[in-house]
């Protein structure tokens, strides 16, 4: 399950940085000059929001979606819209979070929103 978990946050995060190499693939090189630097950084906020999203529909995101992977409360059914958010907060830790699961832990998200994913 370990695995399925950390293959979906891959399929995400690959997917993730298609979108932001995509929308700034016109000039790249030209997002990162002061002129044009605002536009990168709402690229990189939109693309940070997106992540935080990612779960919102039916508890699953795509990669979970693929993997048959899906996100659950302490009830057993799907997280209400804030408890799927707060559990991707800690996103911008992803290498504690990682750390984490392959110790066999639960992450710090699903610690905070009360969530956990099974196979589904």
């Amino acid at each position: 399950m370990v695995g399925n978990r950390a293959l979906a946050f891959i399929i995400d995060v690959v997917i993730y940085a298609l979108i932001f190499v995509i929308i700034g693939a016109a000039d790249f090189n030209a997002l990162l000059d002061s002129e044009h630097g605002t536009m990168f950084f709402c690229i990189l906020i939109v693309c940070m929001l997106s992540i935080f999203f990612k779960d919102i529909i039916s508890g699953r995101s795509v990669g979970k979606r693929l993997l048959k992977l899906k996100i659950i409360g302490e009830d057993g059914k799907t997280p209400s819209t804030f408890r799927l958010i707060l559990r991707n907060i800690t996103i911008p830790i992803w290498l504690v979070e990682a750390i984490l699961l392959l110790c066999g832990k639960i992450r710090i998200g699903d610690k905070l929103a009360g969530t956990k994913v099974e196979n589904g």
